[in-house]
């Protein structure tokens, strides 16, 4: 993990990330703070809930309507309003050069079947982030979500060991890792059953 292709990104982050705020209408002024974290962070882990569980039609997102105003859609499916918001984050880390991992938390199944379940976005060389870019999208928009089990605590002991790995590395440079969950919210076992010690386990894991 390393941010050394940063200073090679198209647009300097300063400037990617003070047009997301003017996007967003977001202050400025909170603009010195946000490049704080920009400067001490390391790279970027995220976990995704690809569980049938994502099927549920209780999403919403934000979209500009012909007026330039921006209008709530709602009934969209969880799994809608997750490619939502990975879309906008994969285009600031590829603008500002935040190296980012991808882990489905269960295999790709139906077409996208026999592709590995982790991805990554700036990982390499910046020639190489259109083509990451194009493979994150496939496998977003041809998700089949056909498995009940969301085993977030599984996930969260794997994270929390490849952290512990690199933690030397870390505070040598004074760096950290940040850990993203796209996901429903509610763990299973492998078998996709739900209950109060498999959620006590999930609480367990997270502290």
């Amino acid at each position: 993990m390393s941010n050394n292709h940063r200073s090679l990104s198209s647009s300097s982050p300063q400037t990617a990330l003070g047009k997301c705020f003017e996007e967003l209408g977001l202050p400025s002024a909170l603009l010195s703070a946000v490049m704080v974290n920009y400067q001490s962070c390391d790279s970027h882990l995220v976990v995704i809930d690809n569980s049938s569980l994502m099927e549920a039609r209780d999403g919403h997102v934000g979209r500009k309507g012909s007026d330039g105003s921006t209008k709530r859609v709602d009934k969209l499916t969880r799994w809608e309003e997750l490619q939502e918001a990975m879309s906008f984050d994969c285009k600031l880390a590829s603008k500002c050069w935040i190296p980012t991992k991808f882990w489905l938390l269960n295999e790709p199944t139906g077409v996208m079947a026999g592709n590995s379940k982790t991805f990554s976005l700036c990982w390499t060389k910046p020639e190489d982030v259109v083509d990451e870019m194009n493979h994150i999208k496939l496998m977003m928009k041809n998700a089949t979500l056909d498995q009940p089990k969301c085993e977030l605590g599984k996930r969260i002991s794997q994270v929390t060991k490849i952290i512990e790995k690199q933690a030397p590395r870390l505070l040598e440079c004074d760096k950290k890792i940040t850990v993203v969950f796209y996901t429903q919210g509610i763990p299973t076992n492998s078998k996709g059953q739900t209950g109060p010690t498999i959620r006590q386990d999930f609480r367990r894991q997270l502290w």
